[in-house]
């Protein structure tokens, strides 16, 4: 049938994510808005002869319902009389994701919209092992993803290597998969960890480093790095308005309002940074963070320079570089530097080579090399701090153990 009258049956633009066991409100409406009780609303996926949901003659029809989706559906009733066609549907299931029409006919005239829906489901923990059929290639596999996740593998220097991998995907009986991901190495080869990313819903990423490429630091080299330890502490001048600073200058923690202070150039409005009053022109300088059980934060230099009222990233490109942990799920460093969150410290060491040019990460308990920064500094570089906003555990300046 046609439409008259230019009356249109319009679902949603953007699709819609749901969650596994829950309930999910697919949008339909139409418009301009034009009562659908006395009119057929006809529900479908695939086939327009498989109903997701039948409604006709002012009742509905579960008996003409496609058997997955019984007892699963319904329609707002009191909203048809003013067009809003939407449909609730429970029990959420990774099959239930796709295309879904919701088709009006009137009598005299007919139209549908679409609306996507997507259920996603995040796979386990990705192991990395030698494919026993060709000891030159590394497996990476993760189970149970819906849809299919993205998977990146990253060298020890933080290099992007997926380029040099291929995968594949199988699916079980519950309509989820299992990613296989092919990697040609060898025993001295530099790759460094997989990792699987869910492409809808949360970011969820999940990595596994080869555990032989993990190196502990000699204690006679960690000596040597932490043999320039300087005494850092908060700059008070530099701290946002959210920012609580302890009395000693050694504390800080994202408070829950915005306080009045003074304004001044030096001073971050936009973001909860703040920056350690000392500043570095040459040498090197190694400084600690208890960390302990913070969920978000970010650690690492500044430039003098960088911009300090409105939004920046924390970037290099921005004078800017950080190691970071997000709400417990991504530890990263820079943009595109993945860790596995098993090096995630609670006690954080920084080490700024001036002249070398580079700033250093380590987890001091595992007396682990994280990430290292290289680049050139050109002006003064400041101690950097972001405390998160999702929690109140503050970030605290440690003296260094000789």
């Amino acid at each position: 049938m046609k439409k008259v009258n230019s009356v249109n049956v319009i679902g949603s633009s953007q699709p819609v994510i749901g969650k596994w066991n829950q309930s999910v409100v697919l949008p339909c409406h139409i418009s301009p808005p034009l009562s659908a009780v006395d009119m057929q609303v006809h529900w479908y996926r695939v086939r327009f002869s498989a109903p997701v949901h039948m409604y006709r003659y002012k009742q509905d029809w579960p008996t003409e319902q496609d058997n997955a989706y019984r007892g699963r559906t319904q329609l707002f009733k009191e909203e048809l009389g003013r067009g809003n066609i939407s449909l609730r549907l429970t029990d959420l299931r990774p099959s239930d994701s796709g295309i879904y029409h919701c088709y009006v006919d009137e009598g005299d005239w007919g139209d549908q919209g679409e609306t996507e829906l997507i259920v996603p489901v995040v796979g386990s923990q990705p192991s990395v092992s030698q494919d026993s059929t060709d000891p030159s290639k590394l497996l990476c596999k993760s189970e149970g993803w819906y849809p299919k996740p993205e998977v990146t593998w990253w060298d020890k220097s933080g290099n992007n290597v997926t380029h040099m991998s291929w995968t594949e995907t199988e699916q079980d009986s519950h309509s989820l998969l299992r990613v296989i991901s092919h990697m040609g190495t060898h025993k001295k080869s530099n790759v460094f960890s997989c990792m699987v990313r869910a492409t809808a819903g949360p970011d969820r990423i999940f990595r596994l480093h080869i555990a032989e490429n993990m190196r502990c630091i000699p204690k006679s080299e960690w000596n040597a790095i932490r043999s320039c330890a300087v005494d850092v502490s908060f700059d008070a001048d530099t701290a946002s308005p959210w920012l609580r600073l302890s009395n000693d200058g050694k504390q800080v923690r994202c408070g829950l309002n915005w306080q009045k202070v003074p304004d001044s150039p030096q001073r971050f409005t936009w973001h909860p940074f703040i920056l350690g009053k000392q500043s570095f022109t040459a040498g090197r300088h190694y400084w600690e963070v208890q960390l302990g059980e913070k969920q978000r934060w970010s650690i690492g230099v500044a430039k003098a320079s960088v911009d300090r009222k409105g939004f920046c990233n924390q970037v290099p490109e921005e004078g800017i570089w950080t190691l970071k942990l997000y709400n417990n799920e991504r530890f990263y460093a820079g943009a595109n530097n993945q860790y596995d969150l098993s090096l995630r410290p609670e006690r954080l060491g920084v080490c700024l080579d001036y002249e070398g040019g580079q700033v250093s990460f380590y987890n001091v308990d595992k007396r682990y090399h994280i990430h290292t920064f290289t680049g050139d500094f050109t002006e003064a570089i400041y101690p950097f701090f972001y405390t998160g906003n999702t929690d109140e555990l503050p970030l605290i300046l440690c003296a260094v153990d000789q």
